[in-house]
């Protein structure tokens, strides 16, 4: 059946307002999502990149000072004296003495001396004070050690010299024992000491072998 104009009319007013409507909402849509929005609403989309933050300058540092290293020094060890040489003296049998040979030693006296002979005499009255076989006729012995002192003694010779004891100073006739050993070093006045005062054969024979011509 054939349509009046205007409900012909009324029907492309609608169509028309609908496809307006249509076309106002699609340009809404557009304006209201724009690139930035579409890609948060995307999955697995990266999110854009924060500027990084300016590194701190950091003072340079000071160059450490070089440690020395300690040294060490190795201790020196201890010091050996050097002793002096050893002298291998043979023992020999002592030489009996004219008053051992004399019998003389065993004369009774009050001091119970062990030597053969004696004699003390007040050099102010020359009164005898003591005396033990004072009759006997003997070699002077130790008066030999007065005539060395008064020879050394009178020869002006110097007392501060060093002599040195020498095996040559040793009593090989009788093994007569000694406190000086061989290489001991004493002044000429120290020797004269012992010699008078100690009897000491061997710094007796010593300032003997020193003097000018010797023993002879």
């Amino acid at each position: 059946m054939a349509r009046k104009p205007r409900d012909v009319l009324a029907a492309s007013g609608r169509i028309l307002r609908l496809a307006l409507s249509g076309m106002c909402m699609l340009a809404m849509v557009a304006v209201w999502t724009p690139a930035s929005a579409s890609s948060k609403s995307r999955p697995g989309a990266e999110a854009p990149a924060r500027p990084a933050k300016a590194a701190r300058a950091t003072p340079p540092r000071k160059p450490a000072k070089p440690v020395a290293k300690a040294t060490v020094k190795p201790r020196p060890g201890p010091v050996k004296k050097s002793s002096p040489p050893r002298v291998h003296t043979v023992a020999m049998q002592a030489r009996p003495s004219f008053g051992h040979l004399a019998g003389l030693q065993s004369t009774p006296d009050p001091l119970d001396l062990h030597s053969s002979v004696a004699l003390v005499v007040d050099q102010d009255t020359d009164e005898i004070l003591f005396s033990k076989n004072p009759q006997a006729v003997l070699p002077i012995a130790s008066i030999t050690k007065l005539m060395t002192a008064i020879v050394v003694v009178e020869s002006g010779m110097p007392l501060d010299e060093t002599l040195t004891v020498s095996q040559a100073d040793v009593d090989t006739e009788k093994g007569s024992r000694s406190r000086l050993h061989v290489g001991s070093k004493l002044t000429r006045g120290q020797m004269l000491h012992l010699a008078l005062m100690a009897s000491e054969n061997r710094a007796a024979h010593a300032l003997g072998r020193t003097f000018p011509g010797g023993m002879d």
